[in-house]
């Protein structure tokens, strides 16, 4: 005797796939690369650990057009090249991270995919890099090759973390010397 399926069941069996589907493309789409507002980041500059610049949340951006942009206060310690402070705006879309580069994360992430921000041109070199500094090992790190016209410099982005080195002349410039929990 062979079975059928019944309408019923199939109307079943469509509902079923309406529903998950949509939850496995939420999934996807919840893997980012933003910084976490809830940690205070520390680089270590030109491997240089009296070198550091400090980035911490502060919120929103009130800005018109800056609508949708994390705030972070950045505090500059470089001694003989200088100290400071600044600031450093980050969002994320559909479309993939930016910050005050412009689009520096294009999505969906793919090797070898390209595009243009308003200063350089970068393509995604791997999606699958482990990466190791001070702050911890990174695995399936996000490798971005960014050409500026005169420089070609490499910047890596960890899942849920955001930038965690930065690569020029094949010496570390920029790297994650500590990952802190927010007070």
């Amino acid at each position: 005797m062979k079975r059928r399926i019944t309408p019923i069941a199939s109307l079943a069996l469509i509902i079923l796939i309406g529903l998950l589907l949509p939850a496995s493309v939420l999934a996807t789409a919840k893997t980012s690369y933003l910084q976490n507002t809830k940690k205070v980041y520390v680089y270590r500059v030109d491997q240089d650990d009296k070198k550091t610049v400090t980035m911490t949340y502060t919120g929103k951006a009130k800005q018109k057009e800056l609508k949708g942009y994390n705030v972070w206060n950045v505090e500059y310690k470089l001694g003989a090249d200088g100290n400071g402070k600044g600031g450093y705006w980050e969002k994320e879309t559909l479309k993939g991270l930016y910050n005050t580069d412009g689009l520096v994360v294009s999505y969906p992430v793919k090797k070898n995919k390209k595009w243009k921000n308003a200063w350089s041109s970068l393509t995604i070199k791997s999606t699958n890099k482990t990466i190791k500094v001070p702050a911890g090992t990174f695995k399936n790190v996000v490798e971005v090759k960014v050409d500026d016209g005169e420089d070609v410099y490499y910047r890596y982005y960890a899942k849920n973390v955001g930038f965690v080195l930065g690569v020029v002349d094949g010496e570390r410039s920029t790297e994650l010397l500590k990952l802190k929990n927010k007070k």
